[in-house]
């Protein structure tokens, strides 16, 4: 358990021999991805913003997306960060997990929240490389919490079960991490 949420789901990740070579495949992946796949598959997309953008996102992640706080630390505008979110999302690099709006009658957040799907490239990004450094960052929780959301929906989507996931805050703090919402039901879980 401890080793999947540190390395993450990638099998040479996963099943490399130590801490720093697993370390040494996940950042030869995300160079590999950012490098040469993304231009590939989207030429004329600028690699180093892309980069960017991925650490910050890493720092961002389990929290509200301001689309334009992001463009202006990139020097872009809201919708080309909105753009790249989309590819970030295509590569199933990022989750943006939606606002639950059942109650109209409250202030809810309206903004998405952001995880990266992978812990173990989270965990390279931030330059946690093991269960030891990771203990130690204030992005720990954060962490702890996408990888439960990711396990959660991976469980649900192999038992074919139609959930549409979402999470609920107000402005006033009161929050639930991941709201499930079934044809029948809407299932609170709090990590």
């Amino acid at each position: 358990f401890a080793r999947l949420w540190v390395r993450g789901g990638f099998p040479r990740s996963f099943l490399a021999r130590s801490e720093r070579a697993s370390v040494e495949w996940r950042e030869a992946y995300l160079r590999a991805l950012l490098e040469r796949d993304v231009p590939a598959l989207r030429p004329g997309l600028p690699v180093a913003t892309l980069t960017r953008l991925l650490t910050m996102l890493s720092h961002l992640h389990g929290g509200l997306v301001n689309e334009s706080e992001l463009a202006a630390g990139l020097g872009v505008t809201a919708p080309t960060v909105g753009r790249y979110l989309d590819v970030l999302e295509g590569l199933f690099l990022l989750r943006r997990l939606p606002p639950y709006f059942a109650n109209v009658g409250k202030r809810l957040a309206k903004a998405p929240r952001v995880y990266l799907r992978d812990p173990g490239l989270l965990h390279a990004l931030l330059g946690s490389a093991d269960m030891e450094a990771l203990r130690g960052h204030p992005k720990v929780g954060a962490s702890f919490e996408g990888f439960v959301i990711a396990q959660v929906l991976g469980a649900l989507a192999l038992a074919g079960v139609d959930a549409r996931p979402f999470f609920w805050r107000t402005h006033g703090g009161a929050e639930v991490d991941l709201l499930l919402e079934t044809g029948k039901a809407v299932v609170p879980i709090e990590v």
